[in-house]
C-alpha cells in the first residue's frame, strides 16, 4: 500500500499542471484515501498478530508517537516546503506539485524499506 500511496501522490503531483486537473486529482485522492485506510486496517492487524499483550501496550505509545510525527510532517512540514517554493517561484501549481513528489518519494522509500525488511525476515 506504501508504494501505491507513492504512485498515487506522483500522479496528483503530475495531474497539477494539466487542464484537468480538479477531475485527476479528486479521483487520485480518493485513491489515496482508501489505500491509506486500507493500510492501517493492514498494519493495524499485522501489529495486534505480531505482538504479545504486553508488547501491544507497549507499543501503543511509539505508535501514538509516530502517527503525531506523521501528522507534523505532512500538514506542516510539506505545507511550509510548498509555501516557501511558492513564495521564491510565485507558482502556486508548481510548488504543490514539488511537495506532493516529495511525499511520493517518502512513500516509494519506505515501501521499498518494508518490502526488503519483510522479505528479509
Amino acid at each position: 500500500m506504501q508504494l501505491f500511496l507513492g504512485a498515487a501522490f506522483a500522479g496528483v503531483a503530475l495531474m497539477l499542471p494539466t487542464t484537468h486537473f480538479f477531475q485527476l486529482t479528486l479521483a487520485l485522492f480518493w485513491l489515496v484515501a482508501f489505500s491509506s485506510a486500507t493500510h492501517d486496517i493492514a498494519a493495524d492487524g499485522f501489529y495486534m498478530l505480531a505482538t504479545t499483550e504486553r508488547e501491544q501496550a507497549i507499543f501503543s505509545g511509539v505508535r501514538n508517537t509516530f502517527y503525531r510525527v506523521a501528522t507534523i510532517c505532512g500538514q506542516g512540514l510539506l505545507v511550509i516546503l510548498a509555501g516557501t517554493i511558492q513564495r521564491r517561484s510565485g507558482n502556486v501549481t508548481l510548488a504543490w506539485s514539488v511537495a506532493l513528489a516529495v511525499a511520493s518519494g517518502l512513500f516509494v522509500c519506505f515501501g521499498v524499506y518494508h518490502l526488503f525488511a519483510y522479505r528479509a525476515r
